[in-house]
């Protein structure tokens, strides 16, 4: 379409008007990597953007959405969980849902009514958290994308595979089908850059280097050199010590991120510990297949497509019908009904698993390091831990167990066969 194909005259003649952020910021301010990303984006069919916390890619989108605003191109955006989505439209200031949603699956009969012949309405599809796209929604997803529209790929390349089939993001990037602008650089100053800082050392395998307790910081490393004490000092610093020196909520605002469910430091350990100390003010639920109350925050551990609830969905319970037998969880703006026979599908969630938090991010990251979890320590599930903080990431424990996450690699990556497929086939129209 028009728009795309004068893309960069647009984007010179718009960029003294567009502001990429509230407080005004010209567009002018951004680094020749993200002006070209921009350009990239705004002429190709399809292209990908990637790169970590704190290297732009926000910055990039707004621009992204200036522009083509100007332009009057339909923007939809999306992202593989409702949980990403959700931060994708605070972001941005636009709606954005999950790509079932924008598919419109009906989990039930397993169809999609957006497809080829009937495809979704729009000139532009964003899709962000594209590294948890997994190879069935992304075909599905292009399958219904019209013939003048086009579609960029934002996500984080380092991040694990998706939590079903396929390697599509990664995939995608090492085909070299399709334009790829990689971000490398952190843009993030200032204090609140030390997360993104950290986990750009992680990412290149450097044991990382934290601010010290003079320095303003948000990043920080605990050490408890006793691995008994090691759970008692995760419950001092949701309870106390973090809600007292950031005025931050334990319940709700700080999240255990735990390597392994299994062992002291696992999450079902950690769950009973903070169960035990009341931290959710809970008045007498239900047991069954684990104790579940109003109030408490539960995660969603398996893929259950007919109710709409995927892997790693956190939620709060909002209401227990004995009567019926029945459990409601509150996932964003969505209401979800659990007879009780189902409740295997939901467990506590003071403390998840680093895997199953994928596809959200939290206010405040508290991660227990212990050699007990020696199994999972690896780099990419460290970095994982660590991208999922927002404003605040807490290292609690053995030195020597985040030298060791840091310095083993996974070596097993999926081996899916696209990426062959893709350099088979035809270019990809620009």
């Amino acid at each position: 379409m028009e728009a795309f194909i004068q893309a960069e005259r647009a984007f010179l003649r718009l960029s003294v008007l567009v502001f990429v952020f509230k407080g005004q910021r010209p567009v002018e301010a951004l680094s020749r990597t993200q002006r070209n990303a921009v350009v990239t984006a705004l002429s190709s069919k399809m292209s990908v953007l990637a790169g970590g916390p704190g290297m732009g890619k926000t910055s990039i989108l707004k621009t992204i959405l200036s522009i083509l605003d100007a332009e009057g191109v339909k923007i939809r955006f999306c992202a593989p969980s409702r949980n990403a989505a959700d931060r994708l439209a605070e972001a941005m200031g636009r709606v954005a849902i999950g790509v079932p949603s924008l598919l419109e699956f009906n989990g039930a009969n397993g169809t999609f009514r957006r497809n080829a012949d009937h495809p979704v309405d729009c000139d532009l599809i964003l899709v962000y958290e594209s590294s948890l796209l997994d190879i069935l929604f992304a075909h599905r997803l292009l399958a219904a994308l019209p013939s003048h529209a086009a579609v960029l790929f934002a996500g984080d390349a380092d991040l694990p595979a998706s939590y079903g089939p396929g390697n599509f993001f990664l995939d995608l990037i090492d085909s070299q089908v399709v334009p790829v602008t990689k971000l490398s650089v952190v843009v993030q100053d200032g204090p609140a850059g030390w997360i993104a800082k950290v986990a750009h050392q992680i990412r290149s395998g450097e044991v990382p280097q934290f601010p010290s307790k003079s320095d303003d910081g948000n990043c920080y490393f605990l050490r408890v050199d006793d691995e008994e004490e090691l759970p008692e000092a995760l419950k001092d610093l949701l309870l106390k010590r973090l809600p007292d020196a950031y005025r931050i909520h334990g319940k709700r605002d700080l999240q255990l991120l735990t390597f392994t469910s299994c062992g002291q430091t696992g999450s079902r350990a950690l769950n009973e510990l903070l169960l035990r100390y009341d931290l959710s003010g809970l008045t007498g639920g239900i047991e069954c297949f684990g104790r579940f109350d109003k109030g408490e925050k539960v995660v969603q551990v398996v893929e259950n497509r007919s109710r709409g609830a995927y892997t790693g969905d956190i939620g709060v319970v909002t209401e227990i019908d004995r009567k019926e037998g029945e459990l409601y969880v509150r996932f964003g703006e969505r209401i979800v009904c659990y007879p009780f026979e189902e409740l295997d599908e939901l467990t506590q969630a003071y403390a998840v698993t680093v895997d199953k938090a994928r596809g959200n991010e939290f206010p405040g990251v508290v991660i227990p390091l212990s050699m007990e979890q020696s199994v999972m320590l690896r780099r990419d599930v460290l970095y994982t831990a660590v991208t999922r903080g927002q404003k605040l990431v807490v290292f609690a424990g053995d030195p020597e167990a985040l030298e060791a996450a840091v310095k083993r690699a996974d070596g097993h990556k999926r081996r899916t066969g696209l990426v062959e497929r893709l350099m088979r086939s035809d270019p990809l129209p620009a």
